[in-house]
């Protein structure tokens, strides 16, 4: 199992790497992992607690799409 860098996130929706499986930082320095990056919200900046600073992509549990 390979381990991701984590990547600064811009605040411009959701990163082309980040529509699986995704660990994300926030704001407020919670980490949090979700199954995909769609069922998340605070891809774009508002200046809040739940804005996306950091995001690492788990390929190690990215199902093949057909």
């Amino acid at each position: 199992m390979s381990r991701q860098r984590w990547k600064r996130h811009t605040g411009r929706g959701i990163p082309d790497d980040a529509h699986g499986p995704v660990d994300v930082e926030f704001r407020d320095g919670d980490i949090a992992s979700y199954p995909d990056g769609e069922s998340l919200g605070g891809w774009s900046h508002e200046g809040v607690e739940y804005d996306v600073l950091m995001y690492r992509p788990r390929p190690d549990r990215i199902a093949a799409h057909g």
